[in-house]
């Protein structure tokens, strides 16, 4: 893979006009030759019915590319009133080429399955002008406008030899609202909209068989969606009595979002593909209180989320409504070049229903904390370690252990005037209990999944450090 960022920027001699040029390359290539091997064994009534062997070799080819510029150009209008003028013109082009192999008569894997098998390619071009305009007063400030997205995309089914060509037009609105009771004391409202694509795997269409009892099929159907997000915040903070508090609630919407749609049949095998919906919504609540009692710092702080996600399961729209809502409560104390130490637990209590299927509705508590602390020895020796660790309520359906504590702890020798030099040693997940866990929910099932991850290790580090103050150093 490949990215770079090329910046050029000029100023004017008048104030804050100015003109930069900003242009990003990007290159990926990745390639998997696996098999996959599969025995499913199906049951009526507790007796065996039938078994169904796969036995395939998959090959794949992917490769990204695209170039990105930007040109900005700001003029001051007045002396509070400021304008930027901007177009953007972005190419993406992306290829996907999957084989799928059985064995023939000699034992190899030669004969092709056509079903699982193509070669696709998705280009993207977009033209992308704006206009924005900001305004700067002593007690508010604001900011307006919207840019629109020309897109021109077109899907080259190379396997089929076919050519579809899509034309869209997007607006991009944007507008933000600052209020300054004091000077450490603000009100700010945001709104913006961005469009998304889809992607070349939602797109290709072609089946994905990698778990047989969950096959997803591309959509060359699918259509942008259009997220439109809502935010506002309050700060205020006392620096004499160091207390503050910060509060902030988002919501976002999603026009023509990509959902799912499954197909289960009678076995339980479920066919899947991405479809464009509406209904889906996200609401975000978010405040801290912070103060200090003599050395220590406390906060605390409510948290909830509302979300909604949409999905259709043999042709019936599903509704998931998931809720959460939880208090975090953290401590902190530090003394420069001595120590410093953290710490907090956040309980949750969460909420899923679906409109289908109630079996799959869950209630369930969670409890996280975390811990780190910091020593500075002398002879620049530095001791550090956290822990944090996740307990969940068990559900009955799901029988395996699904909490777990990472420890970490290392230690730090740095070297000359400038501790340009450090040696860090350091043993991770000293427990021995690292993995990944989620939990999901849908129209037709709750489910837990585990991940393996890695697991307790030691790791040993040297760092040169090749800048002064954050400014690279003389001749570099």
């Amino acid at each position: 893979s490949f990215n770079s960022t090329l910046l050029w920027k000029h100023k004017f001699k008048k104030l804050s006009r100015t003109l930069s040029v900003n242009t990003d390359l990007n290159f990926s290539n990745s390639s998997n030759d696996g098999f996959l091997y599969s025995l499913n064994r199906y049951y009526n009534n507790g007796l065996h019915d039938r078994t169904d062997t796969i036995d395939q070799e998959q090959i794949r080819d992917n490769t990204a590319k695209g170039i990105s510029t930007k040109i900005s150009y700001t003029e001051p209008l007045a002396k509070d009133f400021y304008m930027e003028l901007s177009h953007t013109i972005a190419w993406n082009s992306n290829t996907s080429d999957r084989q799928t192999f059985e064995k023939s008569g000699n034992g190899k894997y030669e004969d092709i399955v056509d079903t699982l098998s193509n070669s696709f390619v998705f280009d993207r071009l977009v033209n992308t002008p704006g206009l924005n305009f900001r305004v700067n007063k002593k007690k508010y400030n604001y900011s307006f406008g919207a840019a629109a997205g020309f897109s021109h995309f077109k899907q080259k089914n190379k396997t089929l030899s076919t050519n579809t060509n899509y034309n869209f037009v997007n607006f991009f609105p944007q507008a933000m609202y600052q209020y300054k009771f004091k000077p450490n004391t603000s009100l700010r409202l945001n709104y913006n909209g961005s469009t998304q694509a889809p992607s070349l795997e939602q797109l290709q269409p072609v089946a994905v068989n990698t778990d047989p009892l969950n096959v997803y099929i591309g959509n060359p159907g699918l259509k942008q969606s259009f997220r439109h997000s809502f935010g506002a915040g309050f700060n205020l903070f006392n620096v004499l009595k160091e207390k503050g508090v910060w509060t902030s609630v988002n919501f976002s919407m999603t026009d023509k979002a990509f959902v799912q749609s499954s197909t289960i049949d009678g076995d339980g095998r479920r066919t899947y593909q991405t479809v464009n919906s509406d209904g889906q919504y996200y609401l975000n609540l978010y405040s801290d209180y912070s103060f200090k009692i003599k050395k220590v710092r406390l906060g605390a702080g409510p948290t909830a989320n509302l979300s909604r996600n949409v999905d259709f399961i043999n042709g019936t729209k599903n509704l998931t409504t998931t809720r959460n809502a939880g208090l975090r409560v953290n401590a902190s104390m530090n003394k420069e070049n001595k120590f410093d130490f953290d710490f907090g637990p956040e309980f949750t209590w969460n909420v899923s229903k679906g409109s289908i299927n109630t079996a799959a509705n869950v209630k369930y508590w969670q409890l996280e904390g975390w811990a780190s602390g910091r020593v500075y020895l002398p002879k620049k020796f530095e001791i550090h370690t956290d822990v944090n660790t996740e307990l969940r309520q068990k559900d009955k359906r799901f029988t395996q252990n699904n909490n777990f504590t990472k420890w970490n702890m290392d230690i730090t020798k740095r070297f000359f005037k400038g501790n340009d030099l450090e040696v860090k040693f350091g043993v991770y997940d000293i427990l021995n209990q690292n993995r990944g866990f989620n939990r999901s929910f849908s129209s037709y099932s709750f489910t837990e999944s585990y991940y393996t991850t890695l697991r307790r290790f030691w790791l040993l580090t040297l760092t040169w450090n090749i800048s002064k103050n954050g400014k690279p150093a003389t001749g570099f």
